[in-house]
């Protein structure tokens, strides 16, 4: 039983010493070929390991250069996907012409729940349905930046052109155990940009109190108009200019501008 025992505990030392050296002696000469004798995934939770080989381009069987550009390709594939943290591919032993492949893969985290720390509850409820995050999503990136630039948008859209939104990610205080995450975004709102007085440059033929007049959305502040309000609206100011142009034309000067 010893001697039994002692020869198995050699065979599997030569057989992972020739596998180490086959390792050094591909890493230094040229590529060889090699058949994807199997392939393990390691570091996933939520999605199945075998949607990741598919992603991953590799099958089992499959007749790859190592090194080359196989296993290049197979790790832009899998970053492609926009879910993971960190994605590594390696051998983790050679037979002969098969290796056997690991792919380890750190997930990102998942969406749990979000808040709006300090707006009135109408406000919040706004955003929330603008934003439409859903819980569980894949919490990269994108998703924030695309999210705070909603945000950002809503904001301008009612004269806050100095908004700034800011993303405070914590662990989800329900599912922290689970890689879940939750999102405060801080807003601030800054003040409103006024119109304080419009300047009309170049005005000829129409008064430029009958063109404020015109300018039925922007409006510069001024005591006579009490607590009417002057904020200025990119989009509204724009329309105010069309209608300009458009009461010149009328007036029989269609080349203003």
């Amino acid at each position: 039983a010893y001697y039994r025992t002692a020869f198995q505990i050699a065979a599997v030392l030569v057989q992972v010493l020739s596998g180490l050296t086959l390792l050094a002696q591909n890493s230094a000469g040229e590529p060889q070929r090699y058949k994807i004798a199997g392939i393990t995934v390691m570091g996933t939770e939520y999605t199945d390991p075998q949607a990741f080989k598919l992603f991953s381009g590799l099958r089992e069987w499959q007749e790859i250069l190592l090194p080359g550009e196989d296993i290049a390709d197979a790790i832009r594939l899998l970053w492609k996907q926009k879910l993971f943290a960190d994605v590594a591919i390696y051998a983790a032993e050679f037979r002969c012409t098969y290796v056997y492949l690991v792919i380890s893969l750190s997930e990102m985290p998942r969406l749990g729940s979000f808040g709006f720390p300090g707006l009135r509850k109408s406000e919040a409820e706004y955003l929330r349905e603008k934003l439409a995050l859903i819980n569980g999503t894949v919490c990269n990136e994108n998703l924030k930046s695309t999210a705070i630039s909603r945000i950002r948008d809503y904001y301008i859209d009612k004269g806050y052109f100095n908004v700034d939104v800011k993303i405070r990610e914590t662990p989800d205080p329900i599912l922290q155990d689970k890689n879940y995450v939750r999102l405060d975004f801080l807003v601030e709102r800054g003040n409103r940009v006024k119109v304080g007085e419009i300047i009309l440059d170049g005005v000829a033929e129409i008064t430029p109190r009958r063109i404020k007049r015109i300018m039925k959305n922007t409006k510069e502040k001024a005591w006579w108009r009490g607590f009417k309000s002057s904020k200025f609206i990119e989009e509204e100011y724009a329309d105010d200019k069309v209608k300009i142009i458009g009461k010149y034309n009328k007036e029989g000067f269609r080349n203003a501008r």
